[in-house]
C-alpha cells in the first residue's frame, strides 16, 4: 500500500492503495474538500484544527483536494491505480493560490 501525506503547508503523505494522511501545519483551521478529477461535486473530507491530521484510503480513481469550497484554490491531484498500475500526484496552481501544500510519498515513494 502506497501512502502519501498532504500538508496544508498542508502536507499529504501517500501510500499504496491510496492511503492519504492529511496534516494541517497552517496557523488556522482548514477544511479539506475532495472533488472528482475533471469536475463534479465537492465533498468535505475532514476539517482540521491547527496541528491536526486525518487519514483517508482510496482504492482507485482520480481525485483532487483543496482547502475549502469554491474556486481559485491550490489543488492537490491524485490518480490511484491508473491503466498502467501507477499512482500519480501533483500540485496544481492553475485555478489560483490560496494555501501552501506539500506531498510526500511515504518510504520515498
Amino acid at each position: 500500500m502506497k501512502t502519501f501525506v498532504v500538508f496544508f503547508t498542508v502536507s499529504i503523505y501517500c501510500s499504496p492503495a491510496g492511503k492519504l494522511t492529511i496534516v494541517n501545519k497552517c496557523t488556522d483551521p482548514v477544511t479539506v474538500v475532495r472533488t472528482s478529477a475533471g469536475g463534479g461535486g465537492q465533498q468535505a473530507q475532514c476539517r482540521l484544527a491547527v496541528g491536526a491530521s486525518c487519514v483517508q484510503t482510496y482504492t482507485s480513481g482520480a481525485m483532487n483536494f483543496r482547502h475549502d469550497f469554491g474556486v481559485g484554490h491550490t489543488i492537490s491531484e491524485f490518480s490511484f491505480d491508473d491503466s498502467n498500475g501507477h499512482d500519480n500526484y501533483a500540485i496544481n496552481l492553475i485555478e489560483g493560490f490560496d494555501i501552501a501544500m506539500q506531498i510526500i510519498p511515504e518510504n520515498g515513494g
